[in-house]
């Protein structure tokens, strides 16, 4: 089917979200009520930025109460924590694919990254909205980090904040990108917490997975330059995009520091001469 991408909004009324293929629908998501997640969301999304706040002096109150306490072994409590979000990322996944496949492969990349409106009225949609909310219960990692006396690296709190405000933000005024955002997060989460979830089980794990789920997540913040990058020449040309300024902004600067980040992290823990790796971006955080 021929597109004309400067007449994205005529494309809403043909989109159809495939709605329980991978996973039996659940009677709680029948009670999904888009536009009374939306207003929620408008109306405490800056509540978002008081919770960073109160977190990050928590966990270094939290740091400094346990200089001279031994610390935590907490290994039970992390292996239920990391299965529980690795199922929960793995569901959010499964229910996101559906529309992901859909509107990718019926309309192309261009209006997947420009409209996202009727792409909220479904599962999808939902499990958008239960994936922002899952990043204010991800910033508990960090306890354990400071529990189990680890080291608390910048890039640990200061991507756990920066990700709970700006997808509080994205659901708020959806912002388009917030598909391509949602989906890949999932699927990295997925795999990194079941990765935490062996190491805290003590499972025997290859060494070399530590280094994948690391490059998996570089991959994730190329890919997010990309998709900000092209949404925003498709709005610059006068494309019909739902798409927020101070969002994509942000956005870009956002990964563009992940970036740089991620990489540093890299070279430190797997090429530096004479250093012992340490494991994954997050396991620094969760693992014995």
């Amino acid at each position: 089917m021929a597109i004309n991408p400067h007449h994205f909004a005529e494309l809403d009324k043909l989109y159809q979200t495939r709605e329980g293929i991978l996973v039996p629908r659940m009677a709680w998501e029948d009670r999904w009520n888009v536009t009374e997640a939306t207003l929620w969301m408008r109306g405490h999304w800056h509540y978002s930025v008081y919770a960073s706040i109160v977190y990050v002096v928590a966990i270094f109150a939290l740091q400094d109460w346990m200089k001279n306490r031994p610390k935590l072994e907490l290994r039970l409590p992390l292996v239920f924590w990391s299965s529980a979000l690795a199922l929960f990322s793995i569901v959010g996944g499964l229910r996101q694919f559906p529309d992901f496949r859909y509107t990718v492969t019926s309309f192309g990349i261009d209006f997947s990254l420009c409209r996202l409106r009727t792409g909220m009225d479904g599962d999808a949609g939902l499990w958008g909205f239960l994936f922002a909310i899952s990043k204010l219960l991800e910033l508990g990692d960090t306890f354990f980090v400071v529990l189990k006396k680890r080291p608390l690296t910048f890039l640990h709190w200061y991507h756990h904040v920066t990700v709970f405000v700006y997808c509080w933000y994205c659901f708020a005024f959806h912002s388009a990108s917030i598909r391509w955002f949602c989906f890949m997060n999932y699927l990295v989460h997925a795999v990194m917490y079941v990765y935490y979830a062996a190491k805290a089980a003590r499972v025997r794990v290859p060494g070399g997975v530590s280094r994948c789920i690391t490059a998996l997540q570089i991959s994730q913040m190329f890919v997010g330059i990309a998709i900000i990058v092209r949404a925003t020449q498709l709005h610059v040309r006068g494309y019909e995009c739902d798409y927020d300024e101070a969002g994509y902004t942000a956005g870009a600067l956002m990964y563009f520091s992940y970036t740089c980040l991620f990489v540093k992290f890299f070279y430190d823990a797997y090429m530096t001469p004479k250093r012992k790796p340490v494991v994954g971006v997050a396991a620094e955080k969760k693992t014995e």
